[in-house]
């Protein structure tokens, strides 16, 4: 499917310190797209089928170089929509405005001075209303939008009244979400019950008496339909804005090397809110369009669940390696088959079950895999021991449903540093990993590891590491550093009592 349109955070930097800014912006992020990767971003979008661009922030303007990205978008056939502040806006960037066709949202907080700068900021009303007028007399298409707070809830019907008088096409309601800056100034933004209640009524109201409209039914269903999609300043992308905010970890792909063109004709449709309801609900009208928090929660994003115990770590890598088995078949490598570690519960199962293990040093535990040296023991040296439970005619495993973590893992696993920092790294020489590197999704797949990685739970994070350290630790691995990729340092593990190299 073709992409539809892009809401693209082109920034986290902002002037002012809006009272419930979601984002919460400010500064630049240190991370955020150059000029050179927005314009190849912008290139990207149209070649995916994007119509549209969306841009906010932040605040747009505040980039130097966003004239000339709203100039490249139009060159490329795309229609661009700002969301702004206005304050930094001249005659000449009108004039530019103007030019390009460009739709401009223009945020207001209250309908008169006193109310909108109390959110806002002193002196932004003066400069928005003054926008306002000269967008009017220049013919430039604006929508007024409004973040609804108990502070400018009971002007409803006058910010419509200004919209309309200021020459706007219609005017966004945005009941407040209490998230970002939001939480900071729960006390003076938060609606009570009573005003929440009544809030759908009161848009009514001022939809009828300023345009003569009647609002729709409220639509709650989730738009997720992977034809819209949201960029971050750093250039992850998101299923949905609402996504982003509530879960930052469910990135499908970063833009700097994501295959979206393919993402969109292979895999969008998996990403799909049908049947699941908004945690919004939107009614409209030709002039008016209201925005409520009718659900606590995004069914589509559901809170981070944190993977505590082995079993939900098991289910997570089996969905995370759906459709491996073919690879697994293929391949000769025998990388994957050596130096089966256990957990302490693992190698308990498996003792249970009569599989062969062997111990060191009363230290880590292992399946069985290995030959005996001249004096009987296991001789750890050994490069690629065939693991003892694969079924050697077919090399089936013989233990799959009771596999350890470590198989789960492959290729993902954790290495060793020269400076003795440990990494997750994906083991490049696995088939699976070279064959989604020739289709181009091995992106995708890193965030998804990365996802993963970041619920392990504290406890169970320390539990793997303690035990991978050990077997490293006494191990004789092949000579050479293995073929990897590192994906992150592993952090936030406090061990004690660590043998040393």
């Amino acid at each position: 499917m073709p992409l539809r349109e892009i809401h693209w955070e082109v920034t986290n930097k902002c002037n002012l310190r809006c009272k419930h800014c979601l984002p919460m912006s400010g500064p630049t992020r240190p991370d955020e797209l150059t000029t050179e990767e927005a314009m190849a971003s912008l290139d990207t979008f149209r070649d995916a089928g994007a119509s549209k661009v969306f841009f906010t922030g932040g605040e747009p303007f505040s980039r130097k170089d966003f004239p000339a990205l709203l100039n490249r978008t139009v060159a490329l056939g795309m229609r661009a929509s700002v969301i702004t502040n206005t304050t930094f806006i001249r005659s000449t960037t009108l004039e530019l405005i103007k030019q390009m066709q460009v739709q401009l949202g223009v945020s207001l907080d209250g309908a008169d001075e006193a109310t909108n700068d109390a959110i806002r900021g002193q002196g932004s009303f003066r400069q928005t209303v003054e926008v306002l007028r000269q967008c009017r007399d220049s013919g430039i298409s604006t929508t007024l939008y409004v973040t609804v707070t108990a502070a400018n809830v009971e002007q409803l019907d006058a910010l419509a009244r200004l919209a309309r008088e200021m020459g706007c096409n219609g005017v966004h309601f945005n009941e407040v979400t209490i998230a970002g800056r939001a939480l900071h100034f729960s006390d003076e933004l938060m609606l009570s019950e009573e005003q929440k209640r009544r809030l759908p009524e009161m848009v009514a109201k001022a939809t009828s008496d300023v345009f003569g409209e009647k609002l729709s039914a409220t639509d709650d269903r989730c738009w997720v339909d992977g034809e819209t999609l949201y960029m971050t300043a750093d250039g992850n992308l998101y299923v949905c804005s609402e996504v982003f905010q509530r879960r930052p970890d469910l990135a499908i792909g970063n833009i700097r090397l994501f295959p979206l063109k393919e993402w969109l004709e292979r895999d969008a449709l998996a990403y799909s809110g049908r049947g699941n309801r908004c945690c919004y609900g939107v009614r409209a009208s030709k002039h008016v369009v209201f925005v409520g928090n009718i659900a606590p929660e995004c069914a589509f994003a559901p809170q981070k669940q944190s993977i505590k115990a082995l079993s939900q770590l098991y289910d997570a890598l089996d969905e995370l390696y759906r459709g491996i088995e073919q690879d697994c078949r293929d391949c000769q490598d025998p990388d994957c088959m050596g130096y089966v570690w256990l957990l302490k519960k693992e190698a308990e199962r498996l003792y249970e079950r009569g599989i062969p293990l062997v111990q060191v040093n009363n230290g880590p535990t292992f399946i069985h895999s290995f030959p005996a040296t001249n004096k009987g023991q296991p001789d750890l040296s050994v490069r690629y021991p065939p693991c003892s439970q694969l079924c050697t005619d077919s090399r089936r495993c013989s233990i799959y449903e009771d596999r350890p973590l470590v198989c789960r893992l492959y290729p993902l696993g954790l290495e060793t540093k020269a400076d003795g920092t440990i990494v997750w790294a994906l083991h490049r020489d696995c088939l699976h990993i070279r064959r989604m590197e020739e289709r181009g999704t091995l992106p995708n797949f890193e965030c998804r590891v990365r996802n993963v990685i970041n619920n392990l739970s504290p406890e169970l994070l320390e539990e793997i590491v303690e035990t991978y350290r050990a077997v490293d630790v006494i191990s004789s691995f092949p000579d050479g550093e293995n073929n990897y990729s590192s994906l992150q340092e592993v952090r936030h593990v406090q061990v004690q009592g660590r043998p040393g190299r």
